[in-house]
């Protein structure tokens, strides 16, 4: 009897959950795609530890358009300072920029801070003061943020000005500058 050898399996890529994230992830790869949503066919898929919110390295066409990933942004705090973000690819399709681009600014630390929550409480006092003290400066030097994704990486709306810590389902505006 002749056994044929077995097709070895494509490797499987580097996978992130998104609160592990950090600035030296998108210097290597400028867009991380949602496992979740698209590598379901994928050998490896149900390797991914069980966490619904994992992103792997994107390595197809750029721009990309409908795919659930985030791309590498600019953020510009309120008194001009520059820092490294990221956002959705989304296409608002009728919904606020903000839920549709869902922007992540890094800490000078290399941590990845999301400044609109989906269905989650918005961070309490001392996770905002963290987070304050993180950036060495005030609500008011932090607020308004400016993203603009970086050209070239994704189709649709490519910019969004986040006034504070925001959450939906109904977009509540909050303003922590106190």
């Amino acid at each position: 009897m002749i056994t044929r050898p077995r097709a070895k399996q494509p490797a499987a890529p580097e996978r992130v959950p998104r609160a592990q994230l950090t600035t030296a992830h998108f210097e290597r790869h400028p867009i991380w795609a949602s496992v979740l949503q698209t590598d379901a066919g994928e050998p490896w898929y149900r390797e991914r530890d069980g966490l619904l919110d994992t992103f792997r390295p994107w390595t197809g066409p750029t721009p990309i358009e409908g795919l659930a990933a985030l791309v590498s942004a600019t953020a510009v705090l309120a008194d001009g300072t520059r820092l490294a973000g990221c956002m959705s690819a989304g296409n608002p399709q009728g919904r606020p920029p903000i839920e549709a681009l869902q922007p992540h600014l890094f800490l000078p630390d290399g941590r990845l801070v999301a400044l609109y929550w989906q269905h989650f409480p918005l961070p309490d006092a001392r996770l905002r003061k963290r987070i304050y003290r993180a950036l060495g400066r005030t609500p008011d030097e932090v607020f308004p943020i400016g993203f603009t994704a970086r050209r070239g990486l994704s189709k649709g709306l490519q910019r969004v000005t986040v006034e504070g810590f925001t959450r939906s389902e109904v977009i509540e505006r909050v303003d922590w500058r106190w």
